[in-house]
């Protein structure tokens, strides 16, 4: 049965990994912000200093492990420069003064932790706890977040799990490696794979996603849609935003409402669709995917 017009024309648009691309580049993050206090010349100095500085409060003084306290300050970059807003600078003073600031000023460690796994800093206020400032208050996210980036997810992604499914971190670590490891075991896929459709599919990890025939249909649909484009591990890229990207367009079927466990038998149908003009030949039997 032949797609509607419109829907082939709003397929391929959701399918187009120049839009994807485009869409993330728009979400790239200034160094620096609001801070006209501070020549040009010193604002990357500001900026390195203030890392540090957060880096090591939240190591030393907050008690976080060091590769947490590390990424949240390499990765908060609005939050980070409303602090360094706050202090006159001067190149003589600034670290001490921002490390004096941290001190007696202590930060809601949830505003930087939210940025820093990607959730845009107009949103973060949506998603902050209640009555909740420190980590010590909430071990769970970041026992959850230790086992997810172990695993292989990578670390300003785990926003995209954070916002559609937060229910996975209030699970414990042993809850969320039986389940990831579940799914390398059940459907013979590897960790890149596996964080690729987790992020894909948030709802597989969840708590509530825990029963249900669900789980199957989606693995069904993918593993159609692997096996008919030929997906071997030679053949895809190394990387979980190549299988992000490919889970991404079996996703675009199940938000317009096709049945899952039917959808990879339309994909297949319409390679012309999925990937317009990225099947290229690779030797005389192998077909290579580019999800540029």
């Amino acid at each position: 049965m032949p797609l509607p017009k419109s829907l082939f024309t709003f397929l391929s648009r959701n399918f187009s990994s120049s839009s994807y691309a485009a869409a993330a580049a728009a979400r790239k993050l200034p160094v620096i912000r609001g801070t006209n206090n501070i020549h040009p010349i010193h604002k990357l100095r500001a900026l390195k200093e203030a890392q540090k500085a957060l880096t090591d409060y939240l190591h030393d003084t907050r008690g976080l492990p060091f590769i947490f306290a590390e990424q949240i300050a390499a990765n908060s970059f609005f939050a980070l420069s409303d602090l360094i807003r706050k202090i006159r600078f001067s190149a003589f003073t600034f670290s001490e003064s921002f490390e004096s600031l941290l001190r007696y000023h202590p930060v809601n460690e949830f505003e930087f932790f939210l940025e820093s796994i990607g959730i845009d800093r107009q949103d973060v206020h949506l998603f902050l706890p209640k009555n909740t400032f420190f980590f010590s208050e909430d071990s769970n996210v970041l026992d959850a977040s230790l086992e997810l980036i172990q695993f292989g997810f990578p670390w300003n992604k785990l926003g995209v799990l954070y916002r559609e499914e937060v229910s996975i971190f209030s699970m414990s670590g042993d809850e969320l490696t039986d389940r990831l490891n579940g799914f390398k075991e059940r459907f013979g896929y590897d960790n890149l794979c596996v964080v690729g459709v987790c992020l894909a599919f948030p709802y597989l990890l969840s708590v509530e996603g825990q029963s249900g025939g669900c789980i199957e249909a989606v693995f069904e649909d993918l593993e159609m849609v692997f096996q008919n484009f030929e997906l071997a591990r030679s053949c895809v890229e190394e990387n979980v935003d190549t299988w992000y990207e490919l889970c991404r367009k079996v996703r675009v079927f199940y938000d317009l409402g096709c049945k899952k466990g039917k959808v990879g038998e339309l994909m297949c149908k319409r390679k012309e669709l999925i990937f317009p003009s990225t099947l290229m030949c690779w030797g005389e039997t192998k077909w290579k995917i580019y999800l540029m």
